[in-house]
């Protein structure tokens, strides 16, 4: 068991008892062993700004839980005093707004296929990063809609000619490109860069309409549509 030096005693093992004795609070060099100093070993209010060397106080020199309210004075724990004080991987502090400062917030990955991350508002992007936007997309009419309204001009009989295909595309894809065979049918549309190929039937009517190589055939019953598969 360690213990100090008998007075009178312990002839000739004196030194190894006393060395036994104070390793159990210090290093061989003099100092302080880690985490010997805990809440049971601190007075309340011991632990004031000039017991504290600048950069003193940092987790590793801390035994979890030693440090409590009622042992520092106040005041006692200045920014000075602190270790890595607002740096990567030390103490955050606050801005005069009360925000952190764009230094100390780790940065954000980009985004990929497959990972969240952070998205740069160009190209093809609008809006803010709360609610971004494609701008782009307020002149597109949507795909279900559209194909309502050819169905529309191809029930009511009609070839799908020049003016009947320009009615339905041109006011909702003004960037819309539209090819023409010799007898005023359209050949196929080009938009985004996706092309869109049609063939008629001998009464003039669409016959299949093959978009980005999947092809719809349409069927018809008194000129009407009944469907599209």
């Amino acid at each position: 068991m360690t213990r100090l030096p008998t007075v009178g005693g312990d002839e000739g093992n004196w030194g190894n008892i006393l060395n036994d004795y104070l390793s159990q609070s210090h290093a061989s060099d003099g100092t302080l062993r880690t985490q010997v100093v805990g809440a049971p070993q601190l007075q309340q209010n011991s632990v004031t700004t000039a017991a504290l060397a600048p950069g003193a106080v940092s987790a590793s020199a801390i035994q979890d839980g030693s440090i409590t309210t009622s042992k520092l004075q106040d005041g006692a724990v200045t920014g000075t005093k602190l270790a890595a004080l607002g740096q990567p991987g030390g103490i955050a502090t606050l801005d005069t707004t009360g925000k952190l400062s764009s230094a100390q917030v780790p940065a954000t990955a980009d985004a990929t296929a497959t990972t969240k991350g952070a998205v740069q508002l160009a190209g093809d992007l609008g809006g803010t990063s709360d609610s971004p936007t494609v701008p782009g997309l307020t002149v597109k009419q949507d795909k279900a809609s559209l194909d309502a309204d050819v169905a529309a001009k191809i029930s009511d009989g009609a070839s799908a000619s020049r003016t009947a295909l320009n009615a339905a595309y041109a006011p909702a894809n003004p960037a819309l490109t539209v090819n023409y065979n010799p007898d005023g049918t359209v050949a196929s549309t080009v938009e985004d860069g996706v092309t869109t190929s049609y063939t008629y039937n001998a009464d003039g009517t669409v016959a299949t309409a093959t978009r980005a190589g999947v092809t719809r055939t349409f069927t018809y019953s008194n000129g009407n549509v009944t469907g599209a598969a």
